[in-house]
């Protein structure tokens, strides 16, 4: 092969090797695009409650850019509303490992661990939560609650104080307190959270107030 012949092979091979770098990159691009497109249909199915069509939209996202995080993300989030926890731990797990530092796939673990039960674990999300994200209300209310499964009831009463502190709209972060503090028998603070709650909004059962009049000896 001559020296000319021997460029010539090479240019073209050098051209074609351009070429299918730059039909891969437009791929890449067009399909991760894609990815986004069905993101976004999935996340409007899940505000109409149709969680079996955003999942379908979000497993075609997946396929698409298998490096979505956001996608694993809000799949994990409709397995966790169908109660499907397993699912949804093994989602926002592999969400974590595309992006380690989402706060919001360590609350969502939390929520789908608590689902399972498995209290310990849920605790280290929502501690890491709120490591990376120490202003969210709902970390510390959800730590709260997982404090109060273990009757850990102190810890669960500081939690539930940060919430309020955080968000003092909320009239189930009052209620839930007031029903860690019937727990402690500090009656007077249980029924001052009952009726912050009540101010609110909250609609409190009638079942718990006839437990804490009994229990405490009065009326309101």
């Amino acid at each position: 092969m001559t020296c000319r012949l021997k460029n010539l092979v090479t240019s073209v091979m050098l051209s074609l090797i351009i070429l299918f770098l730059i039909v891969a990159s437009v791929y890449a691009q067009s399909s991760a695009e894609d990815a986004k497109a069905l993101v976004k249909r999935g996340l409007e199915f899940g505000k109409k409650g149709d969680l079996e069509s955003a999942i379908s939209a979000f497993n075609k996202a997946i396929e698409l850019n298998p490096n979505d995080a956001v996608a694993y993300s809000n799949r994990g989030t409709a397995y966790n509303k169908k109660g499907d926890f397993g699912k949804a731990v093994l989602d926002f797990s592999k969400a974590l490992e595309i992006s380690p530092n989402d706060w919001k796939a360590y609350y969502n673990r939390g929520i789908a661990y608590g689902g399972e039960r498995n209290l310990d674990k849920a605790l280290a999300d929502f501690n890491k939560t709120i490591e990376i994200n120490p202003s969210f209300d709902k970390a510390y209310y959800n730590r709260g609650l997982t404090y109060a499964k273990k009757a850990y009831f102190d810890q669960s009463i500081v939690d539930f104080s940060k919430a309020i502190e955080l968000n003092s709209n909320d009239g189930n972060y009052y209620f839930n307190r007031a029903v860690t503090y019937r727990y402690k028998k500090d009656y007077d603070k249980a029924w001052e959270d009952v009726h912050k709650a009540e101010d609110l909004g909250f609609s409190i059962k009638e079942k718990f107030l006839e437990a804490l009049k009994r229990e405490s000896g009065r009326e309101k």
